[in-house]
C-alpha cells in the first residue's frame, strides 16, 4: 500500500515539474517574440488604437527533446522570422533549431549534443532496403538509412580526419554483408592510393584501379554493360532491371578524390552518363574528395548526385558548392559527425568503424586463389549469358 502511495506521489511530482517547466517554455519563447518584434502592427476598429499581433503557441512537449509549435500572424514574413533563429537560441537554448513553414513554425530543443556512434551492423534496421546507405544516428537517436536504388548517386566530402574515410569504409562493408557477390559488384579507384586497400581481395570487388588511365578501361566495359542492359528493359517492356526475369547483379563505382579526373574529359563523359542513366539500369555511384570544387561539380553531374553528405570543410564556399551549408562549422573535434542533404539539412553523427574491425568483418568475404580463378571465369560467363539473352 505504501509503495503504492509513493508511486503515486512521485508521478504527481513529475506531472507538476513537467507543467513548471512547459510554463517556463512558454514565457521565455513569448519573450524571445517580443525581443526579436516579431509582430505585425493592425488598429483597433472600435478604439482606432494600435495592436500588436504576435506570433501564437500552439503545443509545447516534452519527449526526449522539447517540441514548441507556434503559428504566425497572416501577412507576416516566414523568412523574417528565420532571421530572429539566434534571438530563440539566447532565450532557450543554443541547441534549439528552428523549423520553418509558410504559417506553422516548429522550435526543437536537443538536450545534448549528439553522441559518437559505434559500428554496429546487427542494430541497422535495413531489412527493406535493396541497397542500404546507412548514413548515420539523428539528434532523436534514430538511424537515418535510405537505399541507394531509389537515391542512385552519393557524392562525400571533407577535409582530412573529418571522418569521411571512415563513413566510406562503413558504407562499402555494410553493403558487402548485406549482399551476396552475385548480387553486388563493387568498383572501386582510389586515386590516392589510400582509401581502398580493405576491399582489394573481396569477392564482390571487379576490380581495384589507381589512375585515370587504367580507370578508363573499366568505364568503357560499365558503359557497354549499361547498354546491354538497356536493350533488356527494352526487349523485355520493363523499366528498371529488377523487373528482368533474370536478376542481374547491382554495380557500384566508387571513386576517391574525384576532381583529380578534372582533365580527364572522356572520362568524365562517362561517369556523366552513369550519373544521367545509371539508375534504372543498376549502375550507382560514390563520389569522394576532401575539397569541393565548383568547376568539377556542376552541370549534371552536380543535379544528379541526389544525396551530400557534408562533413566538415574548411570554409563556407566548400560546403555551399556541396550544397551541405554549415558544414563548415563541424567542430574539429567531432569527427564523424556531417551535414546531410537528403530532401533536407539534417545533421548527423555516422557509425564509426575502426580499421581493424573493419579488417575482421570482411575476413570471411575474402577470395581465396580458387575463387579468384572461378570469379575470372563467372564474369565471363555472366557477358556471355546476357549477350545470349539478348540474341534470343
Amino acid at each position: 500500500m505504501i509503495s503504492e502511495i509513493k508511486k503515486i506521489w512521485q508521478q504527481y511530482q513529475e506531472k507538476k515539474e513537467e507543467k513548471e517547466l512547459i510554463q517556463i517554455i512558454k514565457d521565455k519563447t513569448n519573450k524571445a517574440f517580443h525581443s526579436a518584434q516579431l509582430f505585425l502592427v493592425q488598429k483597433n476598429k472600435f478604439t482606432d488604437a494600435k495592436m500588436h499581433i504576435y506570433p501564437e503557441i500552439r503545443s509545447i512537449r516534452l519527449m526526449e527533446y522539447a517540441e514548441i509549435v507556434f503559428t504566425i500572424p497572416k501577412g507576416m514574413n516566414p523568412e523574417e522570422v528565420m532571421k530572429k533563429e539566434y534571438v530563440f537560441k539566447q532565450y532557450l537554448s543554443d541547441r534549439a533549431e528552428l523549423e520553418r513553414g509558410l504559417v506553422k513554425f516548429v522550435i526543437r530543443i536537443f538536450p545534448n549534443e549528439i553522441t559518437n556512434v559505434l559500428y554496429d551492423y546487427s542494430s541497422f534496421p535495413i531489412q527493406k532496403e535493396k541497397l542500404p546507405i546507412v548514413c548515420g544516428m539523428n539528434r532523436y537517436n534514430q538511424y537515418v538509412i535510405y537505399d541507394m536504388t531509389e537515391h542512385p548517386h552519393l557524392l562525400i566530402a571533407g577535409t582530412t580526419g573529418s571522418g569521411k574515410s571512415t563513413q566510406i569504409r562503413a558504407l562499402l562493408t555494410t553493403l558487402i554483408q548485406h549482399k551476396s557477390p552475385n548480387e553486388l559488384h563493387l568498383y572501386l579507384c582510389d586515386l590516392k592510393k589510400s582509401e581502398f586497400h580493405l576491399f582489394q581481395k573481396i569477392k564482390h570487388v571487379q576490380n581495384t584501379v589507381y589512375t585515370a588511365n587504367s580507370l578508363y578501361p573499366i568505364l568503357v566495359k560499365l558503359k557497354k554493360e549499361m547498354q546491354k542492359r538497356g536493350e533488356l528493359l527494352n526487349k523485355h517492356e520493363c523499366t528498371h532491371i529488377d523487373q528482368l526475369p533474370k536478376k542481374l547483379p547491382y554495380i557500384l563505382l566508387c571513386i576517391d578524390e574525384y576532381p583529380l579526373l578534372q582533365t580527364e574529359k572522356e572520362i568524365l563523359s562517362i561517369i556523366e552518363e552513369i550519373s544521367s542513366i545509371g539508375r534504372t539500369n543498376g549502375v550507382f555511384l560514390l563520389l569522394s574528395m576532401q575539397r569541393p570544387d565548383a568547376k568539377v561539380l556542376e552541370g549534371k553531374i552536380k543535379n544528379n548526385l541526389t544525396v551530400t553528405m557534408g562533413f566538415r570543410c574548411k570554409n563556407a564556399i566548400n560546403a555551399n558548392v556541396m550544397d551541405t551549408p554549415g558544414a563548415e562549422k563541424i567542430p574539429k573535434n567531432a569527427k564523424g559527425r556531417m551535414i546531410l542533404n537528403f530532401d533536407s539539412l539534417e545533421t548527423i553523427q555516422a557509425p564509426f568503424l575502426a580499421e581493424d574491425k573493419a579488417k575482421k568483418i570482411l575476413n570471411p568475404y575474402k577470395k581465396t586463389h580458387d575463387t579468384e580463378k572461378s570469379c575470372d571465369v563467372k564474369e565471363n560467363n555472366e557477358e556471355e549469358s546476357v549477350f545470349g539473352l539478348l540474341e534470343d
